[in-house]
């Protein structure tokens, strides 16, 4: 009942619809060189409500930046971020209708759970007679119901995680802000609460945006994916769209493992494209629209590809030479080296391990072959 009132009483944005509207924001720094550092160029991007989108990249590239302008606690040098329609460019953190989670969370020690979580309410002045209950429901949705008395010690780094989270949702934002909030959890929890932040993203029904670097957290917790480089949105769809269909030779490469390999369009016909390998061999893709003679770069997954026994026979296949096997339990990552470019190809752990230097064929269908030329 008090996680339901906890809803109930949760902004009505329209799921889809635009929350926040990211308008050409700019950002510079001075290194301690003094040398000017571009965070964000220019940087146009719609955060819709009831959605979990991701800003992923690598270290510098500006999502985490882009994260504390929309906060409050940067100011862009150009630009400005609408949130319902209103410039909140300027406007003070505290005045935003927004919450951040923080990456080592910055719980109070001396305080117990409970009062973790209602210190907000606190300070904005809501009446004592309904902080009680939303406390309640808060922890109830982050499932820590029955331990608000224990203390911030007492609790694992996953909990104390969920403490910070309720003590954001209780406020009731219009928006969630998440900076890197799994970086101090280690693995196998890290796992359980991908899983945990997308549940309690789905009850809630409110805009989350999180900042990360790690792809596969990306791709398991996300409606959609925005992947950023060098201060600019290098793509932005489905995490199944960003990791099928990059657009570019950076996203294809960041996102997932992929086999990157420089070819020219050697042909363009109805059915795809023929592609020419830097050792003279040739590969098939889907894709079209290509002219002949662009240089381009061939994208394949590891997982889609095939090593063929001597005797099989397929219609489209590459050669390559065995650099290294690498054991994972149920399968082998092969290293197999194709025109001079890295391919990883994912086998069952049954099969007979091909020497280093040997030679393999790899079996591929033209319809998984992406080709990008950015």
């Amino acid at each position: 009942m008090a996680t339901q009132s906890l809803r109930a009483s949760a902004p009505k944005a329209v799921d889809g619809a635009s929350v926040i509207e990211i308008e050409r924001i700019s950002k510079r720094f001075q290194s301690a060189e003094g040398a000017e550092v571009t965070a964000l160029d220019k940087v146009s991007l719609s955060i819709s409500a009831g959605r979990f989108t991701t800003l992923l990249g690598p270290s510098g590239c500006g999502k985490t930046t882009l994260l504390r302008a929309i906060a409050g606690f940067e100011d862009p040098d150009a630009g400005r971020i609408l949130l319902g329609g209103v410039d909140i460019t300027r406007m003070p953190p505290f005045e935003r209708p927004v919450n951040t989670v923080f990456q080592h969370y910055a719980l109070f020690p001396h305080l117990s759970v409970e009062q973790n979580v209602a210190y907000g309410l606190e300070v904005t002045g809501v009446a004592r007679a309904t902080i009680r209950p939303r406390v309640a429901a808060a922890l109830e949705l982050v499932r820590l119901g029955g331990l608000g008395n224990r203390r911030i010690a007492q609790l694992s780094g996953g909990q104390q995680q969920r403490v910070a989270l309720a003590r954001s949702l209780v406020l009731q934002p219009e928006v969630l802000l998440l900076d890197e909030p799994m970086a101090a959890l280690d693995r196998n929890l890290r796992k359980e609460m991908q899983v945990e932040l997308k549940r309690l993203q789905n009850e809630v029904k409110i805009a989350f945006l999180c900042v990360t670097h790690d792809q596969e957290e990306a791709l398991s917790m996300s409606d959609t994916v925005v992947v950023m480089n060098r201060g600019r949105v290098e793509q932005i769809g489905s995490p199944r769209d960003i990791y099928e269909r990059p657009r570019s030779r950076f996203v294809a490469g960041f996102v997932g493992d992929a086999a990157l390999i420089d070819c020219t369009v050697a042909g363009v016909d109805t059915s795809g494209v023929l592609l020419a390998l830097a050792d003279g061999a040739t590969m098939r893709a889907g894709k079209v629209g290509l002219v002949a003679g662009t240089r381009a770069t061939a994208v394949l997954r590891p997982e889609r590809l095939t090593i063929l026994p001597e005797a099989s026979q397929a219609r489209h296949v590459l050669s390559g030479l065995v650099r290294n096997a690498i054991y994972l339990g149920d399968k082998f990552r092969l290293d197999v080296e194709v025109a001079g470019c890295g391919v990883a190809v994912l086998c069952s752990g049954s099969i007979e391990v091909p020497a280093s230097g040997s030679t393999v064929r790899l079996a591929y269908d033209p319809a998984d072959v992406q080709v990008v030329t950015e």
